[in-house]
């Protein structure tokens, strides 16, 4: 009897282990809706400094070659 006994608490493990899995799972899913956001985000930012990049390097050659 004593081998039921510790096979129960092993099943017992192991749902609560894939109820981890689970949580984890949807983390990650949450975590992917989230992360558009932060490629737009990232993107508008990159698009501002090569914009100013861009300005600064017209109006120092505008500069130089005057």
């Amino acid at each position: 009897m004593e081998k039921n006994t510790n096979q129960e608490e092993v099943e017992v493990g192991l749902v609560s282990n894939n109820d981890m899995e689970k949580n984890d799972q949807e983390t990650v899913v949450t975590g992917s809706l989230e992360e558009p956001a932060d490629v737009v985000r990232s993107i508008k930012e990159l698009t501002l400094v090569v914009d100013t990049a861009v300005q600064a390097w017209c109006l120092i050659t505008t500069c130089i070659f005057q």
